[in-house]
């Protein structure tokens, strides 16, 4: 409840631009899809902009249409959300979209190593052109 409270009074101040961190982290999926379908709406409204920062890439694939990775505090990937989900090129993002649940599909999630050094010629900069990243 009070995260939907900070969102609902966020969004009154009529922002051009809303920052919304983990908006939907410790909701139901019902819960989070009315508090994703408020914000769209809100954002339609008023115009605002609407950075979506979080971790379940299932529900940003909902709601999002251009989709930024970040690992190791770099931003290793940009693009279309279709883009991204469909040729990732780091693997972070491809251990993001693995982790999506699939139905009837059992088995044991993987990690990946914590050092972003650890692919040989991996600069830490995104390997996609379709943006500049300052």
């Amino acid at each position: 409840m009070e995260q939907r409270v900070c969102i609902a009074m966020a969004i009154l101040l009529g922002p051009k631009v809303i920052i919304a961190d983990e908006p939907t982290s410790a909701l139901d999926v019902v819960t989070q899809r009315r508090v994703m379908q408020t914000m769209r709406q809100q954002q339609e409204r008023t115009g605002s902009a609407l950075i979506l920062i979080g971790h379940d890439i299932g529900l940003m694939a909902q709601f999002v249409h251009r989709l930024a990775v970040m690992y190791a505090g770099v931003i290793v990937e940009i693009g279309s959300i279709r883009q991204v989900l469909a040729r990732p090129r780091h693997p972070y993002t491809g251990a993001l979209i693995g982790s999506i649940p699939k139905p009837r599909q059992r088995g044991v999630l993987g990690g990946i190593p914590g050092d972003r050094g650890f692919w040989p010629g991996w600069s830490g900069r995104s390997s996609r052109t379709d943006c500049s990243v300052r």
